[in-house]
């Protein structure tokens, strides 16, 4: 639980793209992903920790889910929590937009529910590795796009392929 807090403290972005001094920098990002760590979809935020030059580097928080009610007809969702460390490269920068390369590293805790030996909900438990390669587009407006290869390690037993798309604003 330290972890998750000293986490959600030191987010990243890639807002920073345009910035050319400190003043000018928007170190936050929130977007909605599809696919992605979170199997179907997430709301997430990054913040920048470190900058230089073309060079970015940050956390990301994220919550999604897969399903909001269990087989009982009853809310009871499952939760997906993706934690990652992003390094990113400005390769290419426009009069008002940028583009980025991004790789992230980083796990994803699950809890799901499913059912128990006395034939009613429970939750399980579990944590899944993953990798995230991709480019991202930012405007100087503050909107973000990006596009990603996520190969995931679930439960770190079975790898799968997955892809993600996301749409955001920097802050």
């Amino acid at each position: 639980m330290k972890i998750i807090i000293a986490l959600l403290v030191f987010m990243t972005s890639y807002s920073t793209l345009f910035s050319q001094d400190e003043e000018k920098q928007k170190s936050n990002l929130v977007y909605l992903q599809a696919g992605g760590p979170s199997i179907i979809g997430s709301i997430n935020y990054e913040r920048i920790l470190f900058t230089k030059e073309k060079t970015t580097i940050g956390l990301r928080f994220g919550i999604g889910t897969t399903r909001f009610k269990d087989f009982t007809q009853n809310f009871n969702p499952d939760l997906t929590i993706p934690l990652g460390v992003i390094f990113g490269y400005t390769f290419k920068r426009l009069e008002k937009s940028a583009f980025a390369a991004k790789i992230e590293l980083g796990n994803t805790f699950a809890s799901v529910v499913v059912l128990s030996e006395k034939f009613s909900p429970a939750r399980q438990n579990s944590q899944s590795g993953f990798t995230s390669i991709g480019a991202v587009w930012l405007h100087k407006k503050g909107y973000y796009i990006g596009l990603a290869y996520t190969p995931m390690l679930v439960r770190y037993k079975t790898f799968r392929h997955w892809g993600s798309l996301s749409l955001g604003c920097a802050f």
